[in-house]
């Protein structure tokens, strides 16, 4: 498992390498930032995969769609894990402000571009390499161990003190998800949604149009709820399976990312 857990740390380390080379590749706002941007997700996903392969490193068995049940137990719970994301989003953004710590920079430019780079690239291609990857690679030794894996790469990558917390609770609900659907739609329907709010409220705040789509979110988390309910039960069950397995996951690479993380979230939000 340690190998599968490194080959995770070298995709997340592959991306954040490229992230940072971004800006000087191609300015923010056109066409050629979008394609690179791009591959700044797949370069990493796609060297992962190969060198995977080259070792014979086992492989889980993760759909891109989910079966019927995978669908009925994975659905309730997208829109309450978004509504949770919100909360520690605004929670976290509101402890700091206390700081003097710096959020990040906001969105800016045409409402097609904001939503694709702001809201559909990072959707799909971090859960192709935050989730897809580490649970197909580290599930087939132990569940428990690619859901803390998936959900401390993706938080880690943020290197943002504002959006760490938030993002390893979307890490944990996103990848579980996709574990009790055996499937890997679901994260990227739940992390797509819950951009494309953001995006929405940063660009639209309080318009009509905006509180009619907080109203039929609200509308809908309510009959989320109640279906997730139903199935309490299944989720207990697949939760004790996953937290009955073993996790021996921090390797020495593991946590050198961790350290350089936090090393640059605290850098960047009091310089």
């Amino acid at each position: 498992m340690k190998r599968a857990v490194n080959l995770s740390v070298f995709g997340a380390l592959f991306f954040m390498i490229l992230l940072m080379l971004l800006p000087y590749l191609a300015p923010n706002g056109g066409a050629l930032f979008v394609l690179f941007y791009s591959l700044c997700f797949v370069l990493p996903a796609v060297s992962v995969r190969f060198i995977s392969a080259k070792l014979g490193n086992a492989e889980g068995g993760l759909r891109l769609f989910p079966d019927g049940e995978g669908a009925r137990l994975s659905l309730p719970l997208i829109l309450p894990s978004i509504a949770a994301v919100i909360f520690l989003a605004n929670l976290t953004s509101y402890l700091l402000s206390f700081t003097g710590a710096s959020s990040g920079a906001g969105i800016s430019g045409g409402v097609f571009y904001v939503f694709l780079a702001y809201a559909v690239i990072p959707a799909v291609g971090e859960e192709l390499l935050f989730r897809y990857i580490p649970l197909k690679l580290i599930s087939p030794y132990s569940k428990k161990a690619a859901l803390i894996v998936s959900a401390i790469l993706f938080s880690a990558v943020h290197a943002n003190l504002f959006q760490i917390p938030y993002a390893l609770f979307a890490g944990l609900a996103f990848a579980f998800i996709d574990i009790i659907s055996d499937s890997f739609m679901p994260s990227v329907l739940a992390h797509l949604l819950n951009n494309s709010l953001s995006v929405a409220f940063n660009l639209f705040a309080f318009s009509l149009g905006m509180k009619l789509i907080l109203s039929v979110f609200a509308v809908l988390l309510v009959l989320s709820l109640f279906a997730a309910l139903l199935y309490r039960r299944k989720y207990a069950e697949r939760f004790r399976a996953i937290r009955s397995e073993k996790a021996s996951i921090f390797t020495s690479e593991f946590l050198a990312l961790i350290a350089l993380s936090l090393i640059l979230a605290a850098t960047s939000a009091f310089s």
